[in-house]
């Protein structure tokens, strides 16, 4: 080398590594990684997959969990210390910091219109509140924001006339002016100590007072909800897709039960990263269909089935 060169810094080249598959270990563990191995060809014929894994993925095996580590975890009950604001009843209140305030009101319950029926609010509501369901005078909705940015968006849409958001259709088609707006929180969601999706269980008790109140439309305003239905999650658009009408002559018909084909069932040890590998199996099982031998096996995708580890 001369002098010149050997100066230069030396430049590692990064060297292109196999993706890595983590998962627990368990008895079945050999056999996944040899389905994996055998079927990675399959990922050749998805032109997304295909630059992401170049090479087979390399398979990892976790330690379970064991008889210690689920004997010396506790859930204990969180320590309940007394405040001021125990002694404030539930409702909806006005936080007084805010320019919404101006468009709720303080109560403890609300009465539905159409039926008469009286709900009382659960947990205690201000505009500051986050993770809430709450309702624009009639339609529901929810938000793991502040109340008050997302009354803030639906003003902003109102006076910009979003064809979009049904809230604001509806205020310009009825030709309501934007000081007519009131809205109240109807519940604050509450996640477990053990933890979740906070915005899935925002988005389960909004369906849930959609369908309780049903304004859904053509009876309010809502024009969509959200269920979980088998493997997939669907959103139910029109009242006219849950209620079907039968004729008297229809309803006298036997009802013949047909067997229908079932799902083929995954069963695997439970693990923190269970989801993940739930959701990636559904998302990419319609690569399977690119396998003549597989296809005629999973009609339908797999029903992922998790056992309790040891």
């Amino acid at each position: 080398l001369t002098q010149l060169e050997s100066l230069q810094p030396n430049v590692k080249e990064k060297a292109e590594r196999a993706p890595s598959c983590f998962t627990q270990y368990s008895p079945l563990g050999k056999a996944f990684k040899d389905i994996i191995r055998k079927r990675c060809y399959i990922i050749d014929t998805d032109p997304q997959l295909k630059p992401i894994f170049k090479y087979p993925p390399h398979i990892v095996f976790k330690r379970p969990p064991n008889v210690r580590d689920i004997v010396v975890k506790s859930d204990y009950p969180p320590e309940n210390r007394e405040t001021f604001l125990d002694k404030v009843p539930e409702g909806n209140y006005k936080c007084g910091q805010c320019a919404h305030c101006s468009f709720t009101y303080k109560c403890d319950s609300f009465t539905h219109p159409r039926t008469g029926q009286k709900f009382k609010i659960k947990g205690l509501i201000t505009c500051m509140s986050t993770n809430d369901v709450y309702m624009v005078k009639y339609p529901c909705g929810k938000t793991p924001k502040s109340l008050k940015t997302r009354i803030s968006e639906h003003h902003s849409n109102i006076r910009t006339g979003e064809t979009k958001n049904p809230v604001a259709v509806h205020f310009v088609q009825a030709g309501h002016p934007i000081t007519s707006v009131r809205y109240i929180g109807m519940e604050m969601v509450k996640m477990s100590s053990r933890g979740g999706d906070i915005e899935r269980k925002c988005l389960e008790r909004g369906s849930f007072w959609i369908h309780r109140l049903n304004t859904l439309s053509p009876l309010g305003v809502n024009e969509e909800f959200f269920i979980e239905r088998g493997y997939k999650d669907n959103w139910v658009k029109h009242a006219s897709d849950r209620v079907e009408g039968l004729t008297q002559l229809e309803s006298l018909q036997p009802n013949v039960k047909e067997k229908a084909e079932r799902a083929p069932s995954c069963f695997t040890q439970y693990s923190p990263l269970g989801k993940a590998f739930k959701d990636i199996i559904w998302k990419r099982c319609y690569i399977i269909d690119t396998d003549p031998q597989l296809k005629p096996i999973f009609k339908y995708p797999p029903h992922i089935v998790f056992k309790r580890p040891p």
